[in-house]
């Protein structure tokens, strides 16, 4: 048998230890994401990365880009495994799961391309605290792209300033400049550490210093910014999570109407007096209830039914399926029909009075875009033809003003920061909530449904408002403006059968957490009527920033080069002549 040569033998054990040491890094920075939270994990992983770019940054660009992308890899590989939980789930198209070696290790390599590539430009920077400044950069600019163009949509998920979820007054820097800017001044503070190990720095503790000055004044002004909760008087929730039936070896459809009963039951369960607001989750009525005057038939049948739902002079916010016609006749190949994922607000006689249609499309479940449209002819989720997008964000409101206005979102449009508003046309005080309806169970028991949920707090904090988010199996909860949840009456349920009521405990709570059937009574913060900044510059400020930064680093750096190079051969032309004149006068 031949063997490579000695040399060879190196080259490769030494190409299979920096893979190990790289992706490895990736994947231990999971532990810091959903469901695990731990911070730790993130501090060992940027510093051992941010390390592993300086001892390697004098090799060649592609070194470092593969060095960088295995790091990467290593993190969207486990981070994101829930990209195939879906495949075998009642509702996805089993002639699908050929192409789940696609999505577990295919996908994670788009995201990884993108999120490294910054780095070995910023690797030819010779100024020490330039390149320290450059990693921060790189980093945030390459989730940016990964976040943003990713598959044509964006990959949103687990971005490192998400660590601090648990730290409410780091948290609402969010507040200022987003998720990007607090993973910028993450990866600061972090590579601080590692700075103390690296080879070429000089006055090492001087970054730790001003990094954690820094963040302590972060704390600071975060602590002074959190305030107590106003509630509005005129409005109570009950948010219902009825953890839909979905079985894997059948046929969704065949248990649609029990569904709708289970729902229904949950939301008059024991209902007290004050509650006028019930919010269901995503697509909870197989109905059409897009209660047009082109399709009045599609609502009519539905709707006497839809109304147990509703408290007396109350409201019901749900999910549904739309259909609207464009023309007067359905044509039977749905050309003139027009299909959008919905949130309706319905009043006590079952009519719906406003309505959102979803913008942001889950590419291949609910539609297959233009590039994809040879390798997958379908899409992979049942239900008939793709979904139109909706035009805009629009305010959602109703006239008797019961339900203050509100911008809602559906699925996992939350997860994309900037976009959770239109900012053209939100003025100071235009809503007071902001809305969000999912259904996580295709996910599963993945990591997906705890990253998707942890969205929704970065997102209030952000836009500074309340935030109301009912999932069918995930985590329902009001989010106040600060990212705190607001404490309600849980009522949790056990079902004989489907939709039939067996048993149930009451307790006070502030989450429905994800397997959990029942509904939680809660009240609904006021806004504080200021807009934060975040929510009038969205991420078109910190992108600028960060492109500018970037620009200048290079820029600096050459000046910095050519002025210490003067420097230098001023200094070594006075040493000479002073070596020269000693020289002179001891003759």
């Amino acid at each position: 048998m031949l063997r490579p040569p000695a040399q060879g033998r190196g080259i490769i054990r030494a190409f299979a230890v920096k893979t190990i040491k790289a992706s490895g890094q990736g994947a231990f920075m999971v532990l810091a994401t959903p469901p695990f939270g731990l911070f730790f994990p993130s501090v060992l992983s940027i510093a051992g990365m941010f390390l592993i770019f300086e001892n390697y940054r004098h090799r060649n660009f592609f070194a470092i880009l593969v060095l960088m992308f295995l790091f990467f890899y290593g993190y969207f590989f486990f981070g994101g495994s829930w990209l195939t939980a879906p495949m075998g789930v009642s509702g996805i198209d089993n002639s699908f799961n050929r192409y789940a070696p696609i999505f577990k290790w295919f996908l994670p390599f788009i995201v990884a391309s993108g999120a490294c590539l910054f780095f070995p430009f910023v690797a030819k920077i010779k100024q020490n605290w330039l390149r320290f400044f450059g990693f921060a950069v790189a980093f945030c600019l390459g989730e940016w792209l990964r976040s943003q163009t990713f598959w044509g949509t964006g990959f949103p998920f687990i971005q490192l300033g998400s660590i601090w979820i648990h730290v409410k007054p780091i948290l609402q820097f969010l507040s200022l400049f987003g998720i990007y800017g607090l993973s910028f001044v993450t990866v600061i503070l972090i590579s601080s550490l590692a700075v103390v190990f690296a080879k070429y720095f000089r006055r090492r503790f001087s970054y730790i210093v001003l990094s954690s000055l820094l963040f302590v004044s972060i704390f600071i002004w975060g602590s002074a910014r959190i305030k107590d909760n106003a509630y509005n008087p005129n409005l109570n929730l009950r948010l219902v999570q009825s953890m839909k039936n979905r079985r894997l070896d059948s046929d969704e459809l065949a248990y649609q109407e029990e569904n709708v009963d289970r729902v229904i039951n949950l939301a008059n369960y024991e209902i007290p007096g004050n509650i006028n607001l019930v919010v269901m989750s995503e697509s909870v009525f197989p109905y059409n209830l897009a209660n047009t005057s082109l399709s009045p038939s599609y609502s009519k049948g539905n709707s006497e039914r839809i109304g147990k739902a509703i408290p007396k002079n109350g409201f019901l916010i749900a999910g549904f399926i739309g259909d609207y016609l464009i023309g007067n006749i359905l044509d039977a190949e749905g050309i003139q029909q027009k299909r959008y994922n919905m949130v309706g607000v319905f009043n006590d006689k079952a009519e719906m009075i406003s309505n959102y249609k979803k913008v942001h499309l889950a590419p291949l479940g609910e539609y297959v875009p233009n590039y994809l449209a040879r390798l997958f002819p379908r899409k992979l989720t049942s239900g008939g033809s793709e979904l139109d997008p909706g035009l805009h964000r629009n305010i959602v409101y109703n006239d008797a003003y019961i339900v203050p206005p509100f911008v809602a979102n559906l699925c996992y449009e939350e997860s994309f920061t900037g976009e959770i508003t239109d900012k053209k046309d939100m003025t100071e005080g235009a809503i007071d909530w902001m809305l969000n309806l999912t259904d996580d169970i295709w996910f599963r028991d993945s990591y997906y449904p705890y990253q998707h949920f942890d969205t929704a707090v970065l997102r209030a904090v952000e836009e500074g408002l309340p935030y109301v988010r009912v999932a069918n199996d995930g985590s329902s909860a009001v989010i106040d403006m600060y990212g705190r949840f607001v404490e309600g009456q849980a009522t949790f349920v056990e079902f004989d059968g489907i939709s039939k009521i067996k048993s149930a405990r009451k307790e006070e709570r502030n989450i429905l957490n994800y397997n959990e059937i029942g509904t939680l009574d809660v009240r609904l913060p006021l806004p504080s009527g200021v807009r934060t900044l975040y929510s009038k510059t969205g991420d078109s400020f910190v992108l600028k920033f960060f492109l500018a930064m970037f620009f200048a680093l290079f820029v600096l750096d050459f000046i910095l080069q050519k002025t210490y190079l003067k420097i230098f051969r001023f200094f070594k032309n006075v040493k000479n002549g002073f070596v020269y004149a000693i020289k002179y006068l001891r003759r």
